[in-house]
């Protein structure tokens, strides 16, 4: 049966232990150099996460001398065995990629396979790639890597590049085109915002918009009708046409190599290459060509990187692999205890006694041998709360913070099992309905709920029943560009300014801000759904499996989605539901979420979805359109063990 697990922070007064700051220290340096010796063990040694497996750990260290009586090295030992148990696996998830990278060549797209030969999911895996991308680029120095395009070979190869591409004239129409695309869609935008009074800022497009319809202000835009816009538009490619064509036989690009300084991070990390205008006069036309030949070029200069310094890199990758194996601290951090903190878990009373007493509780410490001191809990009633909801205390942490001392003292209880088995939930978790929630009775749904930022407001515990609207989105998206305002301040000013200092601290504000803001949408999303759930005595709840979760390029998910996802990770809300689940005794079942939004959940069939929309393919399935968040928990609920389990036995009735 499982259990419910639950900490609590208690301070403990009137700890009188002669010496104690100095037995933290020590205590600190015996982890560390268990630490040390665990490396030098074989990996076998860490195959289980059993106490047992702990103990026998400890039998194989040798023994260290020090005040701490001998039962406190054992509760270290606790400590040191899982921290180099997390560093093999990172060391082994490590060398598995780089070995896969040898093999296929470093510049081959290796995450599928990734995936299926380590426990890491996407976000982890991205994670490894650009460690390891940024160990190469820390040790891809010295005369060796040298600019390429500094030979006068290379130089007189891409200029006639430059040459031919000036003369192809499919290039500059397909680069006009480009442009006057872009251009129309701001041109539009900024011409809707004048018409309708919406922005009172200035914009770069106000002095082109101005000249097309040969107006004296800006102001007069309000009296322009959509005919008139339409033919100015007409007009303004015209003359960018004419004005083109004219130039083009003297056009030169003679700064062509400015952006590729530094051969490293143009190999390893190129960026992404993103042609960006910021106005729409034949100026802006002329900066946007000469961004694409940038572009141009810096394919160009890659694909020859790749194929002249793979050897290199190959090299350099056997280096760090060699490192790897052999433990060195320069390429994988070495865990070490930094805390003054005390674990007492394996313990049998020699160390730690808790006593509950009539109207108090008392702790015993023995941190030195034969010397035993006892001290109270403060608040004894936060204790005596769980106590009366059927939790037992287990052994805690003593911890040292800011002069005081406080013990951690988990609480564990069975989880319930009164729920109704034939109840199964789902939740499909999004940015733009925070949660979609659907309850079924074994086949059949019986209620639906989403959960969106208009339900954030008010008490926890009614939110479907009464909800109180909040925009903390907006809220979001305002201080994420009140701190990129900033952040750009502080890149354009001198540092050591205190204009510099100014954006910088502004900057460091507002994401503390956005870091917090988002802390609480977890929480209350977490116990939101968990109120819904006890309010229909769900069993089981079912959630997507995070591991094949990765993230979109901005060009395809859109500013708003792409903006949210840099901090806001749905793995931290699966985290939170869970660990509320288990204190309810809710059930938690993880399932592949792979096409979840694409398959029609009444027929199965691939459908085509549109924003918040999903519309089935199927001309004969009685489910035309739903909600595509809706739709997809719906899915997430079928690919259920419980729910294929009644639908077995329903088909087998049948038959």
């Amino acid at each position: 049966m499982a259990q419910v697990l639950i900490t609590r922070k208690f301070r403990l007064d009137n700890l009188n232990i002669p010496g104690i700051d100095d037995l933290f220290v020590q205590y600190r340096d015996l982890v560390n150099k268990q630490i040390n010796l665990g490396l030098q063990l074989p990996s076998s040694v860490f195959d289980n996460d059993s106490l047992v497996s702990v103990k026998k750990f400890y039998r194989q260290l040798p023994k260290q001398q020090c005040d701490l009586k001998e039962r406190v090295h054992r509760c270290g030992s606790q400590l040191s065995y899982f921290a180099v148990k997390e560093y093999r696996r990172n060391q082994r998830n490590l060398i598995e990629i780089i070995n896969i990278q040898l093999r296929n060549g470093f510049f081959y797209n290796s995450n599928k396979e990734i995936l299926e030969n380590t426990d890491l999911s996407y976000f982890e895996i991205d994670n490894k790639l650009n460690f390891i991308n940024n160990k190469l680029i820390d040790r891809l120095k010295g005369p060796d890597l040298q600019l390429f395009f500094t030979d006068g070979k290379e130089q007189k190869k891409y200029q006639l590049l430059v040459n031919n591409k000036l003369n192809d004239n499919k290039f500059i129409v397909d680069t006009l085109k480009s442009f006057k695309q872009r251009a129309v869609r701001r041109l539009n935008k900024r011409f809707r915002e004048l018409q309708q009074s919406k922005s009172s800022s200035r914009s770069n497009y106000d002095s082109t918009i101005v000249k097309m319809l040969n107006l004296s202000s800006i102001a007069d835009v309000v009296n322009v009708g959509d005919k008139q816009w339409s033919r100015a538009k007409i007009a303004w490619k015209q003359d960018l046409d004419n004005s083109l064509n004219q130039l083009v036989p003297n056009l030169q690009i003679n700064n062509w190599g400015r952006q590729f300084d530094n051969v490293r991070l143009l190999l390893l990390k190129p960026g992404n290459d993103r042609l960006w205008i910021n106005g729409a006069s034949f100026t802006d036309l002329l900066k946007f060509i000469d961004l694409e030949f940038d572009i141009l070029l810096r394919e160009q200069i890659i694909a020859y990187l790749k194929i002249n310094y793979l050897k290199v890199i190959n090299h350099e990758l056997q280096v760090i692999l060699k490192d790897l194996n052999s433990n060195t601290p320069d390429i994988l951090k070495i865990p070490e205890l930094n805390k003054s903190s005390i674990p007492l878990g394996i313990d049998d009373g020699q160390v730690y006694r808790l006593k509950e007493l009539d109207d108090r509780v008392e702790i015993t410490l023995s941190l030195i041998a034969n010397e035993f001191v006892s001290t109270d809990l403060r608040t004894v009633d936060r204790y005596e709360e769980l106590i009366k909801l059927g939790f037992k205390s287990q052994r805690g942490v003593l911890n040292f913070s800011r002069g005081k001392y406080y013990i951690y003292i988990p609480f564990t209880k069975k989880a319930s099992e009164e729920r109704d088995g034939d109840l199964t939930a789902s939740a499909d978790l999004g940015l733009k309905t925070l949660a979609t929630l659907s309850v079924y009775k074994k086949t059949k749904e019986i209620d639906r709920q989403f959960l969106d930022q208009k339900n954030m407001g008010g008490k926890k515990d009614d939110w479907f029943v009464n909800p109180k609207s909040i925009n903390i989105k907006s809220k979001l998206m305002d201080r994420r560009l009140i701190a990129r305002d900033n952040q750009s301040m502080r890149m354009k000013s001198k540092k050591g300014t205190m204009k510099h200092w100014f954006a910088r601290d502004r900057q460091r504000t507002q994401w503390r801000k956005i870091k917090n803001s988002n802390l609480e949408i977890i929480r209350q999303l977490s116990a939101r759904t968990i109120s819904y759930l006890n309010y229909h005595g769900v069993g089981t709840l079912v959630l997507e499996n995070m591991k094949w979760s990765r993230h979109g390029a901005r060009s395809k998910v859109g500013y708003f989605l792409a903006t949210w996802q840099v901090h806001w990770f749905f793995s931290q809300v699966q985290t939170m539901l869970i660990n509320q689940c288990k204190l309810h005794g809710i059930h938690v079942e993880l399932v592949d979420p792979r096409n979840s939004s694409k398959i029609c959940s009444k027929c199965s069939k691939i459908g085509k979805r549109q924003g918040k929309q999903f519309y089935c393919s199927n001309t004969s399935c009685s489910l035309k359109h739903v909600d595509s968040d809706l739709n997809a928990a719906r899915n997430l609920i079928q690919r259920s063990k419980r729910y294929k389990h009644y639908q077995k036995l329903l088909s087998d009735a049948i038959s």
